[in-house]
């Protein structure tokens, strides 16, 4: 039998994992762990809309999504990393789809909930502002390529949006 402490110790080493969680206290990390609700989505799955409003976030503990702009793919979004941020930061629509590729561990973040995660731990915020704006040279046009060597790229051209493990 698994215990409760067992249980939470599992979560936040899984949180641990994730390069913008991973310079985060234990106490940050509790704190965190109280945030979101964990879904599974199988492939095909829709999870952002372009043009929608954004009202969530996704925190990706495993699989992979396929990002596209109108209607081309742009890139990827894997384990470790983030989708649908931009609009909650920026609070506007979304600006790409996001549909799951392979089975995927989602955790769900509310805009409340978002924010405050934002709060609750600020080196996770700079960090997930460092994604969105690597993203946002993306969508301005720039063919940047970033490396990330724990992510996938689904082509050369196309760009794997997530985070390096020293942010």
């Amino acid at each position: 039998m698994v215990t409760a402490r067992r249980q939470a110790k599992r979560r936040f080493e899984r949180l641990r994992h994730i390069p913008f969680f991973a310079n985060c206290s234990s106490r940050e990390l509790a704190r965190i762990d109280r945030l979101g609700t964990p879904i599974d989505v199988r492939p095909g799955r829709t999870l952002t809309s372009e043009g929608a409003l954004g009202q969530e976030c996704f925190v990706t503990l495993e699989g992979v999504a396929v990002v596209a702009r109108a209607g081309q793919p742009i890139g990827t979004i894997g384990a470790g990393t983030i989708a649908g941020e931009m609009a909650l930061l920026d609070h506007t629509t979304r600006n790409a789809t996001v549909t799951a590729l392979t089975p995927m561990e989602l955790l769900v973040l509310s805009e409340r909930e978002f924010e405050e995660l934002l709060e609750i731990a600020p080196c996770t915020a700079a960090a997930i502002r460092r994604i969105a704006c690597e993203r946002r040279e993306v969508q301005e046009g720039e063919s940047k390529a970033y490396s990330f060597p724990d992510q996938i790229r689904v082509a050369p051209r196309r760009v794997m949006f997530g985070t390096s493990r020293d942010t």
